[in-house]
């Protein structure tokens, strides 16, 4: 297995290497990328942009959730 080194360590300057890819919790479109230094551990996080994302085609807004109707006669006294 290679290993690909991507910039230096904010701590000690050693080379980093990226140890850890997850999706980002409410975007498909962006992803959490973990670099690692092999002294220090984990030392910086980026968000970083998924290669070949193609959006879906976009829902109407009025298709997502149903506005709710308020009224002021609505209100409790």
């Amino acid at each position: 297995m290679s290993v690909i080194t991507v910039g230096r360590c904010p701590v000690c300057f050693a080379l980093t290497y990226l140890s850890l890819v997850e999706p980002h919790a409410t975007r498909n479109d962006v992803e959490w990328r973990t670099f690692a230094c092999s002294k220090c551990g984990p030392v910086k996080a980026a968000l970083m942009p998924i290669k070949g994302y193609r959006p879906e085609i976009p829902v109407p807004p009025s298709k997502v959730w149903p506005r709710a109707t308020f009224s002021h006669s609505q209100h409790i006294s």
